[in-house]
């Protein structure tokens, strides 16, 4: 329990708490804040965007990751396999957190956390290789059991991205 219900020793008033403020200045430190708990609030994507903004804000993050990602060299030699693996892991991570941050309209929002769920799947995946070929996996066979877990979360993000509308963040 906090000092605001506790009665100091000799009686008197609760330790700690404000007793000099009148009605007024209480209803102005409550409005206050009430207006600073709602600006935190808008300022964690809790107000849906429109559609046409969805679009524009993700198209922008993943735009952004497509550069990155075009910019990862692709290994010369079976060695660099998980530093390239790892490359794109950090690339995505970041997408997925703004894209995750956006608040998508109701009629696209089922659709929309589908596509970032399978992205989130993605990510999984790749983890899941690095995993292997830091234990000792060749990466001729790891390479090849990735490119079979990710066709189909591909498939999936890319379909719910072009039905929504943001062919940037479809990958084919």
């Amino acid at each position: 329990m906090s000092g605001f219900g506790r009665r100091r020793a000799g009686g008197g008033r609760p330790a700690g708490a404000v007793v000099a403020l009148g009605v007024g200045a209480r209803a102005a430190v409550a409005l206050a804040a009430c207006s600073l708990v709602g600006l935190a609030l808008a300022g964690c994507g809790s107000t849906p965007l429109s559609l046409i903004q969805l679009r524009a804000r993700a198209g922008a993050i993943c735009t952004v990751s497509e550069r990155r990602a075009a910019a990862i060299r692709a290994p010369r030699s079976p060695a660099r396999a998980g530093a390239f693996l790892v490359a794109g892991i950090r690339t995505l991570e970041p997408e997925v957190r703004q894209l995750a941050r956006l608040s998508a309209p109701a009629g696209t929002r089922s659709l929309y956390r589908g596509a970032i769920a399978s992205v989130r799947a993605e990510l999984s995946t790749l983890r899941g290789a690095v995993a292997s070929l830091r234990a000792g996996g060749a990466a001729s066979d790891v390479f090849g059991a990735l490119e079979r877990r990710l066709a189909p979360l591909e498939r999936r993000a890319d379909g719910a991205w072009r039905a929504l509308g943001m062919p940037a963040c479809a990958r084919d």
